[in-house]
């Protein structure tokens, strides 16, 4: 399954008990530090009205600024500096939905729409990896509902805030989910550097063995659309991607924060097949204990770890290091709409 990119809906995710597929367009590759994403470092009030809360928004959050590469033409000259880029004034959601899902539904989808978000039958776990950027294990107090219950919300700018909508980044966008949280889900959070076991990705002894992109058509005369990764199940498909997702997937799958050591600085095309275990990584979670479920079947195929090296000419290696923590000093199951 294919979804067409559509520069007002990125990123569309989907994921399914027994499948999962997700479909990226990737922006240019930056770095991201850990105290520096744009977000307050802590929230200990309950926020203030629509009128309020508009200046809230735009402080720090005109610091992140993420652009789509240019893969259809190359510069043989060095172009003129841009002047400094104006600050873009990021608007907050005039109306907020949250209902509870109750379909026990397996599937969730995030979507991101012209006028604001849609997503159905997400757990706020969710909500807190999407808007911080965190995984499991670096968020601390979350309550059992966070997970168990799940939603569907819908959230809509003014009618004359959408063009200024069209002009935010996409880790704008996901900043924005935390007036959700703290309007409808009243959280109040703080966060702290700890230091926590990672992964270092690098190359393998033998060296890379990614395929950098070209413009024009793949070894099999098709088509090609940089800035795509896609994933089926246990079977990843990139075209014209950095580094940068490829980690943000693996530290998805693994649980654990992954750090690009690689020091490749282009764009690629990659296959990654591995043995579909579900979880390929530690407990997930600060508190996280072994599950009491009947084992799963015994997987066919070689485990992620194996394949990255295999087939990509990747490794990962253990380290530790730190990374900022959330933690939930508060957070309320909302009200009805």
């Amino acid at each position: 399954m294919e979804l067409a990119p559509n520069p007002l809906r990125r990123p569309l995710c989907i994921s399914n008990r027994s499948q999962i597929i997700a479909v990226y367009e990737v922006p240019a590759p930056h770095v991201s530090h850990p105290l520096q994403d744009g977000l307050p470092v802590e929230n200990k009030l309950v926020p203030q009205k629509a009128s309020v809360r508009r200046s809230f928004w735009i402080i720090l959050l005109a610091l992140i600024a993420t652009a789509t590469p240019n893969l259809h033409a190359q510069q043989t000259v060095a172009p003129t500096p841009a002047p400094p880029a104006a600050a873009v004034s990021v608007p907050a959601f005039d109306v907020i939905s949250v209902k509870p899902n109750n379909t026990a539904a397996h599937g969730m989808m995030l979507n991101y729409t012209p006028d604001g978000l849609h997503a159905t039958n997400i757990p706020v776990q969710f909500l807190f990896h999407e808007a911080f950027g965190l995984n499991d294990d670096q968020i601390f107090g979350a309550p059992g509902w966070a997970q168990s219950i799940h939603y569907d919300v819908d959230a809509k700018v003014n009618g004359a805030d959408v063009p200024e909508l069209h002009n935010v980044t996409h880790d704008q966008r996901r900043a924005m989910l935390l007036q959700i949280l703290t309007e409808r889900f009243k959280l109040a959070y703080h966060r702290e550097p700890r230091i926590l076991p990672v992964y270092a990705l690098v190359v393998a002894k033998g060296g890379s063995k990614l395929e950098e992109f070209k413009t024009g058509n793949n070894s099999a005369g098709e088509s090609q659309h940089p800035g795509r990764m896609q994933m089926q199940n246990s079977a990843l498909t990139a075209e014209g991607v950095p580094i940068a997702p490829l980690a943000s997937l693996l530290s998805s799958r693994l649980g654990r924060p992954v750090e690009d050591k690689t020091g490749l600085s282009g764009i690629y095309n990659f296959k990654l097949q591995w043995a579909d275990e579900g979880h390929d990584g530690p407990p997930r979670g600060p508190d996280a204990a072994p599950s009491t479920d009947a084992p799963p079947p015994e997987p066919s195929g070689p485990s992620i770890f194996t394949a990255l090296e295999e087939q990509l000419g990747l490794k990962l290696e253990s380290a530790k290091g730190p990374f900022q923590v959330l933690l939930i000093d508060h957070i309320e199951i909302p009200t009805q709409n």
